[in-house]
């Protein structure tokens, strides 16, 4: 069965704009929360979660050179973003 479900809304992809918002973005501090483990009872349903665990990170952005050409960007209009030619030895 290769067929998307109904509730399942393909993304749009990278677009400049995403790009505008990622660029704002990028070196700000960030606070993540990730949800603690679900606990179970014996008979194996849950009955709870654990704590969580919170992190400041700081976001940051690299693109396929590529990918910014395809949209007609200019990588100066992104001065927070990195863009690579993602040519043999450099990875993402």
């Amino acid at each position: 069965m290769n067929e998307i479900p109904e509730d399942i809304v393909p993304r749009a992809g990278l677009t400049l704009e995403t790009l505008r918002r990622l660029n704002d973005t990028a070196g700000q501090p960030l606070t993540l929360t990730e949800p603690g483990e679900v606990l179970l009872d014996p008979d194996g349903l849950p009955i709870g979660v654990g704590p969580s665990t919170t992190s400041t990170v700081t976001m940051s952005g690299v693109f396929p050179r590529a990918q910014l050409d395809q949209l007609g960007g200019d990588p100066d209009d992104f001065p927070n973003l990195r863009f690579i030619d993602n040519t043999e030895g450099e990875t993402l």
